[in-house]
């Protein structure tokens, strides 16, 4: 069998990072397409029997001496060494599950016990980690990020999520390792702690900042502290909040004059009558995906900030809305909107229009349109159109707040 060189096995197998049936295909080739698929399909922790295999044998005993067995198997490859994405509420929830296995018998002392040795292999032999994910409620203590080798471990993280409660140690530690976070997704829950702004901060080329708040609490502590620290070089920035979101965090947000993004998922009466003249010069997508403002303050903004969009996502909007952006936003090639009546025409509208436009997605109410209404009006549109010139066209009825159907969808109405 010819062999490809290592560097083109590697690009090759790249394209297949979320594709784990054909990596495990590619291992069993043969040793080399081993060696060279092992790298690419352990860039998350894929087994945890292995995982607790690979523990040194200092971390072993303290395992057997508390009742807990370890697997017998030797590990072909440094798995650990591989890693490039750790989420710390799977790695919990695994553990969990490999200790409910065996029975042991106090599993809270034991998931402590197997955590930090787990913990503790994981920084000493992940020498770049690019991805973490927190997704526990809290960070327990001793903190993973004071283990031996967790500044090399931890240096190069580019995309970090987090709860915004977490222990300021927590954090401060981070803002002296972690400089180099390009993405920052924060939930935050009940109040934020005060080393989050530290870690901010210190980030000297943060693009994208998503900021989800969770549960219906009225009170966040600590919020203007964050909205102190947010850069004015962000790329994108998602705030979700189905119960309002902070004003303190909104204001910020004309500011931000390098956004090409802007996704804005919470109730927002009153806000936009100030965003409506913020200009945005390199704004390229634009979503709203609960609320919408009214059509009014949305035309003005698309005045100012609709010539370069490529991407407008709208669901609760008014017909006068739909007909100015068609003048306001001619480079379009994705567009969601609702469309209340006469769908065939203001589609038709859209398909003439957009040069450029691969995808629509029209949301309707549940009383307006039925399935046989929607095949009557897509077989409509293949009489005027040639099937390779018609966009991706979606129908999704709306249920609720947050809640919709796709109920008809064809590529080419084929």
């Amino acid at each position: 069998m010819v062999q490809l060189p290592i560097d083109c096995m590697n690009q090759i197998l790249e394209y297949f990072t979320n594709d784990s049936r054909t990596l495990i295909s590619c291992l069993l080739v043969n040793r080399y397409w081993c060696k060279a698929t092992v790298r690419i399909y352990w860039e998350e922790i894929r087994n945890y029997k292995t995982l607790i295999a690979c523990l040194p044998n200092e971390s072993k005993e303290i395992l057997n001496n508390n009742g807990i067995l370890i697997p017998t198997s030797n590990p072909l490859f440094n798995y650990v060494s591989f890693c490039k994405s750790l989420s710390l509420g799977v790695i919990i929830c695994n553990i969990e599950r490999f200790l409910k296995k065996q029975m042991v018998q106090n599993i809270s002392d034991s998931k402590v016990i197997v955590s930090q040795e787990i913990f503790k292999l994981l920084m000493s032999q992940i020498y770049s980690l690019k991805t973490l994910k927190t997704l526990v409620r809290s960070i327990e203590t001793p903190l993973f990020t004071s283990y031996p080798g967790a500044r090399d471990c931890l240096k190069n993280i580019s995309e970090l999520q987090v709860y915004s409660n977490y222990n300021p140690a927590f954090f401060h530690q981070l803002s002296q390792i972690c400089h180099n976070i390009r993405s920052l997704e924060i939930i935050i829950i009940t109040s934020v702690s005060n080393g989050l702004s530290d870690l901010i901060s210190a980030q000297q080329n943060l693009k994208h900042l998503q900021l989800i708040r969770d549960g219906y609490s009225t009170e966040l502590r600590g919020i203007e502290t964050l909205a102190e620290v947010i850069p004015n070089n962000l790329i994108s920035i998602d705030i979700y909040g189905r119960r309002g979101f902070p004003q303190v965090l909104l204001t910020c947000i004309p500011s931000l004059i390098n956004l090409q993004s802007l996704t804005l998922t919470f109730y927002i009466k009153g806000f936009f009558e100030e965003l409506q003249h913020a200009i945005f010069p390199q704004l390229q997508t634009l979503e709203f995906k609960f609320e919408c403002p009214e059509d009014d303050l949305l035309i003005k903004f698309l005045e100012n900030n609709g010539k370069n969009l490529k991407r407008f996502h709208v669901q609760r909007n008014g017909h006068t809305l739909n007909l100015a952006v068609i003048d306001l936003c001619p480079n379009l090639n994705y567009i969601a909107t609702k469309i209340m009546y006469d769908i065939e025409p203001i589609l038709k509208l859209f398909i003439n229009s957009f040069q450029y436009l691969k995808y629509i997605d029209v949301y309707y109410e549940k009383s307006i349109f039925t399935k046989n209404n929607i095949t009557v009006i897509t077989k409509g549109l293949t009489k005027n159109y040639l099937p390779e010139y018609l966009p991706h066209i979606s129908f999704c009825k709306i249920r609720g707040a947050f809640e919709f159907d796709i109920i008809h969808r064809k590529r080419k109405f084929l």
